[in-house]
């Protein structure tokens, strides 16, 4: 069994940070919660760095956009989803020239920010093919996540992947 991808909300106000958490738990993350951007900080220098970071823009000491900045000079790889109740041009700007993944706008509908995590997580890679599995079984596969495919169809993922049927036995 494997243990469950670890992610950061890094928010100053407890009720959207607890919200927010929970969903996500409930989503089946592992979620550690930060009321400041200094906290977290200091979290990432003794503990492993998480799958992805949620953090607000606008918080008491260091920023979003700080937390964000040193992020990404520690752990690059990391998606950060930058959150503000706050829409300005300037923010959001600010977030993506810092390298945010996406940026959610307050207040938000859980469902669609667990969504969105799912998303700006790295793909996990495709479980790798049984030696039992024949060339033509595969062929029938989204060449992305080996999702079982009839005809030219697009996959669940958003693959196009021709699927060919398997060639009649001549035997």
């Amino acid at each position: 069994m494997t243990e469950p991808v670890h992610l950061w909300v890094v928010d100053d106000d407890h009720a959207v940070r607890f919200v927010l958490a929970t969903a996500l738990r409930d989503a089946g993350y592992a979620v550690s919660a930060y009321g400041n951007a200094a906290d977290a900080m200091q979290a990432l220098r003794h503990t492993p760095p998480p799958a992805l970071v949620v953090t607000d823009v606008r918080m008491p000491g260091d920023s979003g956009l700080q937390l964000l900045e040193q992020l990404k000079a520690a752990h690059p790889q990391v998606p950060v989803i930058v959150m503000s109740a706050y829409t300005d041009v300037a923010s959001t700007a600010g977030a993506f020239r810092g390298g945010a993944h996406e940026f959610l706008s307050k207040p938000f509908d859980l469902n669609e920010a667990v969504a969105l995590v799912r998303r700006a997580l790295p793909q996990q890679a495709p479980p790798a093919p049984s030696a039992a599995i024949c060339w033509w079984a595969m062929r029938r596969r989204c060449a992305r996540c080996f999702a079982p495919l009839a005809g030219w169809r697009r996959c669940h993922c958003r693959f196009w992947s021709p699927a060919k049927p398997a060639p009649a036995k001549s035997w």
